[in-house]
C-alpha cells in the first residue's frame, strides 16, 4: 500500500537538480504541479510530499510556497 508520494529528493542540491539550468526552480515547480495533478486524478486522498530539502534552506521553502506548492 502506498501511503504517500514524495516528489523528488533534495531539489535544492545540485547533485539532484541542476538549478543552474533552472535558477528560480520554475521547471521544478511545474513538474510538481503536473505530477500532483496526475496523482490527484488517480487518488485524490493520497498524500503528496514535496521533496526533502538539503539542509535547512528557508529561502528555497519560501520560494516553493510562493509557487503554491505548500498547499
Amino acid at each position: 500500500m502506498v501511503e504517500a508520494i514524495v516528489l523528488w529528493n533534495e531539489p535544492n542540491n545540485l547533485s539532484h537538480w541542476n538549478f543552474h539550468l533552472d535558477p528560480d526552480w520554475a521547471r521544478y515547480s511545474d513538474l510538481v504541479k503536473q505530477a500532483s495533478s496526475a496523482i490527484r486524478s488517480v487518488n485524490p486522498d493520497l498524500k503528496i510530499v514535496l521533496g526533502g530539502v538539503s539542509s535547512c534552506d528557508s529561502d528555497f521553502l519560501r520560494l516553493m510556497a510562493s509557487y503554491g506548492l505548500m498547499d
